[in-house]
């Protein structure tokens, strides 16, 4: 709310309070970082995956309030962790999306895109978890993009030899 002085907003519930904040976190992801996003539907699978990785990671930094605040509302089994997930998130149905367009161009296997969407994120949001809550110079050795190319590389090749 960066137009308004705290003091000028009043919520009758905290409940209240909770889904203006995800509708707000929604409503920039949507006219933000969607747009961002959309230009690597465009690009080779490689490079498009870690456009993207880099944007997620990106975009938790600016803000990293909204996800210590959906961690906490989960870890007390609060509504607010059923409110967020009863929504339809921008970033999964873009990368749904995403997915369903390299499949159809053959740069995939043919899986379920909303499995091959999540498995992505998880990855990513690993990431994110690690580096804004814990010490990630303790797990992560090297910079971060090499991280975020090494995910990407093991994403798109998988583990077997």
């Amino acid at each position: 709310f960066p137009t308004r002085r705290s003091s000028d907003l009043h919520f009758p519930k905290k409940e209240d309070l909770y889904t203006a904040i995800i509708e707000l976190k929604l409503k920039e992801w949507v006219e933000n970082v969607i747009p961002a996003l959309e230009k690597t539907l465009s690009m080779d699978l490689e490079p498009a995956l870690l456009e993207i990785a880099q944007v997620m990671v990106r975009e938790n930094k600016k803000d990293p309030t909204c996800l210590k605040m959906m961690l906490f509302s989960a870890l007390e089994n609060h509504a607010l962790s059923r409110m967020f997930f009863q929504k339809r998130l921008p970033l999964i149905e873009f990368l749904e999306k995403f997915f369903k367009k390299q499949m159809k161009v053959g740069n995939t296997r043919l899986l379920k895109s909303d499995e091959v969407a999540r498995a992505f994120l998880s990855m990513v949001h690993h990431y994110i978890l690690v580096s804004q809550l814990f010490d990630s110079g303790l797990y992560f050795k090297k910079k971060e993009s090499s991280v975020l190319k090494s995910f990407v590389d093991i994403f798109v090749k998988g583990v077997s030899a």
